[in-house]
């Protein structure tokens, strides 16, 4: 076991012990690592289908082409530019004689606008969860982390908020989703954190 915990340590998964807290803990590499796991087993028969990306039927900003073009606007960028349309409407304006690509010649596809979306998980930690002897909490845990992972790699410009209640409330860290168990006291509010109605 020893041996075991020492190559944990040597492949960087948990951190030596705190003579203060006395435990081993777990370092970065192991939360995405669990992460990941999770992921690969809740939503693992994912299939491969179009970019997701929250597509609207709004145009404006995204990455998915329709097949509207609309004149060049400033800040619009470049690699929508309608190439061949542009080239056409720069002959039929100048000729073939004085050819010259203009401002007023560029055309651009339009695109489908794409939204960002905000998340709340909230995860119940109160006894009930292991009630009758029977373990929710760990299931629970594990569709929270790989939910987590999703959204985090997959949607990283969303933002995702992880509430824990019980008999209180209060925001839980991502890299604290392991950790998290039945019972867990509530700990002393960070104040970078504005949740006033969870309370």
């Amino acid at each position: 076991m020893a041996d075991f915990i020492q190559d944990l340590i040597d492949k960087g998964y948990l951190k030596q012990p705190d003579q203060q807290q006395g435990g081993f803990t777990i370092a970065a590499k192991m939360e995405i690592a669990l992460r990941q796991k999770a992921l690969e087993d809740v939503f693992g028969n994912i299939k491969k289908a179009k970019q997701g990306n929250h597509s609207t039927k709004a145009e404006g900003r995204g990455d998915e082409l329709t097949a509207e073009l609309r004149p060049y606007e400033f800040g619009d960028q470049l690699d929508k530019l309608a190439v061949s349309e542009s080239l056409r409407n720069a002959q039929i304006n100048h000729g073939i004689e004085e050819f010259k690509l203009t401002h007023e010649d560029l055309e651009v596809h339009e695109t489908f606008y794409q939204s960002q979306t905000s998340t709340v998980l909230m995860i119940d930690i109160s006894h009930s969860m292991i009630l009758y002897g029977e373990d929710r909490i760990t299931p629970a845990k594990r569709v929270a982390m790989a939910l987590s992972e999703f959204i985090t790699t997959r949607y990283p410009k969303d933002t995702l908020a992880i509430i824990v209640f019980g008999d209180d409330a209060w925001q839980l860290e991502i890299k604290d989703l392991p950790l998290s168990q039945v019972g867990l006291t509530i700990p002393i509010p960070s104040p970078d954190l504005n949740w006033p109605w969870i309370c």
